[in-house]
């Protein structure tokens, strides 16, 4: 199976987190034959490994995606699909690298995980972290790409507001309703949070609503979710809003509760390390052009893992994440097989170097 045709398959598998159980089993026999020693974990991690020793590499990649099925499609220059950019470009590339190792001598090993429910609440990696990842060295697989490398990214702080008001019936004019009282509360916060706006992305911090559900007029809840830059940033957020809760509850009458669902902190990797200089030394050799440092908004596998071990750890892979969770996801196909290339010129050099 060549390059394109094993993308194009795992794309065709529609694997919504939660879901992945088919996309899992295609990886698993589609790794076993390029050589890897592949095993699947009880959730349905893929994980295969090529070679012995040190330096150990870790390459991870989703396999999950969101919801919401797109035709796929192959053109002469570009592959659509849900999860074409979003990230099976990123883990079918780590996945075709590493294997072309195993045709090579070469010191060291070489660990590729296809991980489930990135899209979720990181099961896969969370599972990984606690059965223990033996590793020097780790690259996780996002769209950022062929020539920028992604060293950083914002935390991220999930919470819901119960909001209760006495209710009442839905006719009556005057009837304190919990609807629209979360929606003000939504609007307040919004706007309250609109001052750490700032021109640079590791300075600002945003906020978004993710609904509002009701279960009567009585009792509303939303659902908020935080980025942010900084760890001590956490606490700044926490200070806000329970002033913002405390005054608007105190003004409306009303009962707020707030709930903390799941936090995730921010990652910042080394921008000296020797990952970094590699594969900056092999984007250049590939495509003749520097590599950019990068960080993002967004918050993805690298954060637990960065956090938990201290080792250098960066995100790369092919891909625009502008088109990420759209319904225009598409990956140019000479990126794609040119990241592939960049993956194992990188690969080699961590192993030959040690």
């Amino acid at each position: 199976m060549d390059e394109i045709s094993f993308l194009k398959k795992l794309v065709e598998i529609y694997s919504p987190h939660g879901k992945e159980s088919k996309a899992s089993n295609f990886l698993y026999e589609t790794m076993h034959q390029l050589g890897f020693k592949t095993v699947n974990t009880p959730i349905g991690n893929v994980i295969g490994e090529i070679g012995c020793g040190k330096p150990r590499i870790f390459l991870c990649g989703h396999m999950d995606t969101v919801k919401g099925r797109l035709p796929v499609k192959l053109t002469e220059t570009r592959l659509y699909g849900r999860g074409v950019v979003d990230a099976k470009s990123a883990l079918a590339a780590m996945i075709i690298a590493a294997s072309r190792l195993s045709k090579k001598t070469c010191k060291g090993s070489v660990t590729v995980a296809a991980v489930v429910d990135e899209e979720g609440h990181s099961k896969g990696i969370r599972e990984l972290i606690k059965t223990g990842v033996e590793a020097d060295y780790a690259i996780f697989g996002e769209p950022s790409h062929l020539k920028y490398i992604t060293i950083g990214y914002k935390g991220s702080l999930s919470l819901h507001l119960n909001v209760k008001t006495h209710g009442g019936h839905t006719s009556t004019l005057m009837m304190n309703n919990a609807i629209e009282e979360a929606i003000a509360l939504w609007s307040k916060i919004k706007k309250d949070f609109e001052k750490y706006i700032t021109k640079s992305l590791r300075h600002s911090i945003t906020v978004n609503i993710s609904g509002i559900r009701n279960t009567s007029v009585g009792q509303a809840t939303v659902y908020l979710n935080f980025r942010y830059p900084q760890l001590e940033d956490l606490e700044k957020i926490r200070e806000n809003l329970r002033e913002i809760i405390g005054d608007f509850s105190e003004r409306e009458k009303i009962e707020i509760e707030l709930v903390e669902d799941e936090t995730c902190p921010p990652y910042i990797a080394d921008k000296k390390s020797k990952l970094v200089t590699v594969l900056q030394e092999s984007i250049k050799k590939i495509t003749g052009e520097p590599a950019h440092l990068i960080t993002k908004t967004g918050t993805g596998d690298m954060n637990i893992f960065g956090n938990t071990y201290n080792i250098p750890t960066v995100t790369y892979g092919p891909g625009d994440s502008r088109l990420d969770h759209t319904d225009k996801e598409y990956i140019e196909l000479e990126e794609y097989l040119t990241a592939i290339n960049i993956l194992e010129d990188c690969l080699k050099t961590l192993l030959e170097k040690g």
